[in-house]
């Protein structure tokens, strides 16, 4: 559980990210902030799951480049996700 005040500290969820990693830049910039994040095995958190389906395209493309960029890399994939 993370309080508001820490969320609004350091800005939110990065916009950048869109879908995918985006906890992960989350959990940095908190750190980053001077913040600990701590493991609390005993807490169990549930969440309503869509329907399971293949991943497509969208996915493959936002998992790369949210990768690249939780990474600090300065690749990015070649091609922008249209859709297709």
């Amino acid at each position: 559980m993370i309080k508001k005040e820490v969320i609004d500290k350091v800005g939110g969820y990065p916009t950048e990210y869109f879908l995918y990693r985006n906890e992960l830049a989350l959990g940095a910039a908190i750190i980053h902030a001077g913040y600990e994040i701590n493991y609390v095995p005993a807490l169990i958190a549930y969440r309503k799951v869509a329907e399971t389906r293949k991943p497509g395209a969208r996915y493959y493309y936002y998992m790369t480049r949210n990768g690249c960029l939780s990474s600090g890399s300065r690749a990015r994939p070649k091609r922008k996700y249209t859709g297709r």
